[in-house]
């Protein structure tokens, strides 16, 4: 046998013995040490805009177009980073961001906002973003006027005027907004009430915007004393109030022509036909008694019977006169303690003025102009009523439809415009068509409860009616409707229209009396009615 050196065989020794610990150290898998040291965070250079907010935007509406930005190292590479919040606030102009002005980067290092919005005056705005010292600023943002919102008095009313004359400064309304910027809505309908005083619009009380939200009222006047507080109002908005306009009494004009008498009737006594009353009743006028009366030996009692529609006995009557444009009207009236009238917004009609375009025994409600003079009743007491028709004018083809600026022939109390702003009906009957407009009171003329106004008691009742002029073949607004009780003016329009000019030389040359309840009289009532006379203008007091 041969022998093998000891150093070589300790080799193989040690060798063998490695790869069992190797093998070992594998079978049961013991872990070779790693490096855990964090890798170092990428520095945050720069924020970029991937998308820049809208460019024009209304006053505190949100964005269409939302911001949305990312981190950026210093080599404008993104940054792949979770959590880092982003603020948004105003770089330049006035006002405030509003909405979610902070967001937070997702995975991409990007962080979107939602709800942004600009609140404020109108004018170019710059937003930025930022985060620690980081920040960039957006493009310019165009802020426009937002929705309308309220309503401003750009143009007060005079602060003073003459009651029914046409105010010589007319009130401007402009809509804003929330922040007080012009907001540019057109064809918004601004109208006008009196908020305080008591008194009364005259003329048109409606005005449109225009494509600036601008309205400017023209024609406005009012009626009444002392000071009257306008309140302007719009649909959506918030309302408005004037400053006050104090109003002064008119006085009558000293050197207008002395009144000429047309009719004066004292109801004395029944020879009315001798007096040059005529289309009386069959039997003669019944309707004279003597124990009510103002003055005088008598007056004519009008009975209207429940469920009737006219007075029994009858008190029908017509009387001629010289024919003018202008009547004055005065009569003396009582009631019964009982009196409710006709227990409906309309009706009785009492007295009516016709025109030389009628003949003499022509039906009073459909005419080419009627003039009413009547009351009614409501929860408070009775109102003073003067009314139009103009039936006849009626341009059947065209109902409803605003002709006032198209053509003269046409009807002025409805069915084809409202001429001065007055609302008025437009109803068939029978195949007819027939209109109306009404001026009321702004006070009761009588009340229930005895006292100051009792209804009970002799009340002097005036009116007057000036029909409206003819120029170039026009008829123009300055027709005049007034209404006196016991002195006090309660009606009092100086810018209507009764004649076109189709009918240039109407004149008024007929007064009716002729109670009448359409609906039947609710309870069987009486009034009286004494010292008719009827003029060509108002006495002086």
């Amino acid at each position: 046998m041969s022998l093998r050196p000891a150093g070589a065989l300790r080799r193989r020794c040690c060798e063998a013995a490695a790869l069992v610990m190797v093998a070992s150290c594998a079978s049961q898998q013991i872990a070779v040490p790693v490096d855990t040291t964090p890798t170092p965070r990428a520095t945050v250079a720069a924020i970029a805009i991937l998308t820049q907010p809208s460019p024009s935007t209304p006053s505190g509406a949100a964005f269409t177009r939302q911001p949305a930005v990312q981190l950026r190292d210093a080599a404008n590479a993104p940054i792949h980073e979770a959590g880092v919040a982003i603020a948004a606030s105003l770089a330049s102009g006035a006002g405030s961001l509003t909405g979610a002005t902070t967001a937070t980067t997702d995975a991409s290092g990007t962080a979107t906002f939602t709800n942004l919005a600009i609140a404020g005056a109108v004018g170019a705005r710059t937003i930025a973003f930022t985060t620690g010292s980081i920040a960039v600023v957006s493009t310019s943002v165009d802020v426009t006027a937002g929705p309308p919102s309220k309503l401003a008095i750009v143009t007060q009313p005079s602060t003073s005027a003459t009651s029914g004359d046409t105010l010589a400064r007319q009130p401007v309304l402009r809509l804003l907004d929330a922040w007080n910027n012009a907001s540019g809505t057109s064809g918004l309908a601004v109208s006008v009430g009196v908020a305080s005083g008591g008194g009364a619009i005259v003329g048109s009380g409606t005005a449109r915007t225009d494509a600036n939200g601008v309205a400017t009222f023209t024609g406005l006047a009012l009626t009444g004393v002392g000071a009257q507080t306008l309140r302007f109002a719009a649909l959506g908005v918030s309302p408005v109030l004037s400053d006050p306009v104090v109003l002064a009494a008119r006085v009558p004009v000293d050197t207008a022509p002395a009144p000429t008498l047309l009719l004066s009737e004292s109801f004395d006594d029944a020879s009315l036909a001798a007096r040059g009353w005529y289309d009386l009743p069959p039997q003669g006028l019944q309707a004279i008694v003597t124990s009510e009366h103002r003055a005088g030996a008598g007056s004519m009692q009008v009975n209207l019977p429940a469920g009737g529609t006219v007075a029994v006995p009858s008190v029908t009557a017509r009387h001629l006169f010289t024919p003018t444009e202008a009547v004055y009207v005065r009569y003396w009236v009582k009631h019964s303690a009982n009196w409710v009238g006709s227990g409906q917004p309309y009706h009785p009609h009492e007295f009516y003025l016709l025109t030389t375009e009628e003949d003499a025994y022509a039906g009073p409600s459909y005419t080419h102009l009627t003039i009413y003079i009547e009351e009614n009743v409501r929860a408070d007491g009775g109102y003073g009523v003067l009314a139009a028709q103009d039936s006849k004018n009626i341009d059947a083809s065209r109902l409803r439809q605003d002709l006032t600026a198209v053509t003269e022939h046409r009807a002025v109390s409805g069915c084809n415009g409202n001429p001065d702003g007055t609302p008025a009906d437009c109803y068939a009957n029978g195949g007819t068509w027939y209109n109306a407009k009404y001026w009321y009171s702004r006070i009761p003329i009588f009340v229930n409860a005895p006292g100051a106004g009792y209804k009970g008691d002799w009340h002097e009742v005036e009116a007057y009616v000036a029909l409206n002029s003819i120029a170039n073949g026009i008829g123009q607004r300055d027709g005049v409707a007034q209404y006196w009780v016991d002195g006090a003016l309660v009606i009092d329009r100086h810018d209507l229209v009764y004649r076109t000019g189709e009918h240039p030389t109407m004149r008024i040359n007929r007064f009716l009396i002729g109670p009448y309840i359409g609906d039947g009289s609710p309870v069987a009532q009486t009034l009286w009615i004494d010292d008719l006379v009827l003029m060509t203008a108002r006495p002086a007091p």
